[in-house]
């Protein structure tokens, strides 16, 4: 059942992403720390996806004094697709993916888990951030999100049920690179959402058979029209085609514009891009850091108001060594 509805909330999602450009990275995350966790023994940190696809680090063990769990930057890699509307839009559409902290044991027992938006670390040609987030359970996962772009495809076209019996790779393809948030979803919780998802589903399917219908209809008023008015259609047809052709010819432009660029003009490009990189980087690591400086200032106070009272007891015990000084008399 929990297999039967998972395939349906896929292909739901892939229909989702009828006419959306596709843009393949190959995502990395560099699993650093898992803190102040109150479990003991092995933990693995898991990524979780559809089709019971897991990508997972090594077993590390919690040290008991400091309650972390150090994994010096072990890698979970895996290849992911995101989509936009238009090639020239700058952000890609939301995709979350779930990792979690589970007991390296025969339960399996997930200690914490946490959600991300992959398309807020996901640049072209290729982006890093460093993370320090909480956890479901309280403790704190230090990682580095690394991004590689690899490919952009054609917009995804619906399809009918001839063609999906003829070729069925793009949507097993797509099925791959769906998210675990189905598999998150609790048991108890999961026919509610799948209905929800469904009505969804059914409504914007409706309303795009309705756009179909009127665009053919609009079709066939206009050739209706071209008859009556005695258009010649031999020449109709070559201006139809003609316009198809340029219109072509601009999607072609749009999508491989990046590609036209004066050789300078990408060699100044790409050092901005590095630049900004490096910039970000530094951005990311210095919260980390903001802790170490506040103490650092709170010590260098203690030190100056250590050295005021040593100068204020020694201008005391000059004045007394030269008589200057009075003892206060006792009560």
């Amino acid at each position: 059942m929990r297999r039967s509805s998972s395939k349906l909330i896929t292909r739901a999602r892939s229909l989702r992403n009828v006419s959306k450009v596709p843009f393949k990275f190959k995502f990395d995350f560099l699993i650093e720390i898992v803190d102040k966790l109150a479990a003991q023994g092995d933990i693995v940190v898991v990524w979780e996806r559809s089709n019971n696809k897991i990508h997972s680090t090594k077993p590390v063990r919690i040290d008991k004094k400091t309650r972390k769990a150090n994994f010096n930057n072990e890698q979970i890699a895996a290849d992911l697709t995101l989509f936009k509307s238009q090639p020239s839009e700058r952000r890609f559409q939301e995709k979350v993916v779930k990792l979690a902290v589970k007991q390296n044991n025969a339960d399996g027992k997930t200690l914490g888990k946490i959600h991300l938006n992959l398309a807020d670390y996901a640049e072209i040609p290729s982006g890093s951030k460093r993370i320090s987030a909480e956890l479901t359970n309280g403790a704190i996962l230090i990682a580095t999100v690394q991004c590689q772009f690899t490919s952009m495809g054609k917009a995804i076209q619906n399809k009918t049920n001839k063609s999906e019996t003829s070729d069925g790779s793009q949507e097993d393809e797509l099925e791959d690179d769906v998210d675990s948030e189905a598999n998150s979803v609790s048991a108890d919780e999961a026919p509610a959402t799948f209905l929800k998802n469904k009505l969804k589903i059914a409504r914007a399917g409706s309303k795009k058979l309705i756009g179909r219908s009127a665009t053919k209809n609009k079709g066939d008023e206009e050739n209706s029209m071209d008859a009556a008015n005695g258009v010649d259609n031999p020449s109709m047809e070559k201006l139809r085609k003609e316009n198809q052709r340029l219109r072509k010819q601009l999607e072609d432009a749009e999508r491989n514009g990046h590609t036209s660029l004066d050789p300078k003009q990408a060699d100044v490009t790409k050092l901005l891009r590095n630049e900004v990189r490096e910039l970000r980087s530094a951005l990311a690591r210095e919260p980390i850091y903001s802790d170490v400086v506040k103490e650092l200032k709170e010590a260098k106070m203690a030190l100056a108001m250590l050295h005021l009272e040593k100068e204020e007891v020694v201008l005391e015990l000059m004045k007394y060594q030269r008589g200057e000084h009075t003892p206060r008399k006792c009560t």
